[in-house]
């Protein structure tokens, strides 16, 4: 009988043991998720991959500015329209509703053109600002054939185009 006891008393003693080896790879295995995933949370930016769609959306999606033709559903990336210029159709075709984006057109250094043009003039101040506060801006410029008051296109027209996105 004594032989039955000293087993299950090695056993005991063995688990007893182990039980704070357990509890400190319990505690180091869920320092090492929460940091690990902190670091993926954190490294991750998408502020310029939004600009970036925001942009190709309003040059390149047939609700764009660049000419579309509708017999053909042809986009000629090319050309700029200039009866997609307007406020109100700029508003309807781009889906980024709010204030979280906002552009500034300018064609031939002349032509300026908003599709939001409020939530433009309040992310301007804020673009100077770091930290969570701010906006971030992309800018583009290129040049581009313009279809002009007269009914001519003109080649090499120089457009610009400033993309601001708040941070909040």
């Amino acid at each position: 009988m004594s032989t039955m006891d000293d087993a299950s008393e090695g056993e005991s003693k063995w688990i007893l043991e182990f039980i704070p080896k357990l509890i400190f790879l319990g505690i180091a295995i869920t320092v090492i998720v929460v940091f690990t995933s902190l670091l993926i949370v954190n490294n991750v930016n998408t502020s310029n991959l939004e600009m970036e769609v925001f942009f190709n959306k309003l040059m390149y999606s047939s609700g764009g500015i660049s000419y579309h033709d509708v017999d053909t559903g042809r986009i000629y990336m090319g050309v700029i329209d200039p009866s997609k210029l307007d406020h109100n159709y700029l508003i309807q075709s781009l889906p980024y509703e709010g204030k979280r984006f906002a552009a500034k057109i300018t064609v031939y250094h002349q032509s300026v053109y908003y599709p939001n043009e409020s939530s433009y003039l309040n992310l301007k101040p804020f673009t100077a600002l770091d930290g969570p506060s701010g906006a971030d801006t992309l800018d583009r410029k290129f040049t581009s054939a313009y279809v002009n008051e007269n009914g001519q296109v003109v080649d090499n027209t120089p457009v610009e185009i400033e993309i601001m996105r708040s941070r909040t």
